[in-house]
């Protein structure tokens, strides 16, 4: 049995999105936000994964093209420190 590959993250220009993905045979778009958090979007058609790509401005896109017309769940969760310095400490710490 052959197993599926995932869907690869693509890196966008933004200052509040960071990364995004397209599950083809679900029709389900990831987002993953600067601010660390992660959410899947249901019934998101292919068209509209190209157009986030293609955005000005991927955030606005996201808040007014994707936000409201589909369902979306959170996936994934963590803290990240707002600021260099906070994220230098905590690294020279571990």
């Amino acid at each position: 049995m052959r197993r599926r590959a995932e869907a690869k993250w693509t890196h966008v220009a933004s200052s509040a999105v960071r990364a995004v993905r397209y599950h083809v045979a679900r029709n389900e778009l990831d987002v993953r936000f600067e601010a660390g958090r992660e959410y899947r979007y249901s019934k998101v058609p292919r068209s509209k994964f190209r157009a986030v790509l293609q955005a000005e401005s991927v955030g606005e896109f996201v808040n007014h093209e994707i936000k409201p017309h589909h369902p979306c769940e959170e996936i994934m969760s963590f803290a990240r420190p707002k600021s260099r310095e906070m994220r230098s400490r905590i690294r020279n710490a571990n």
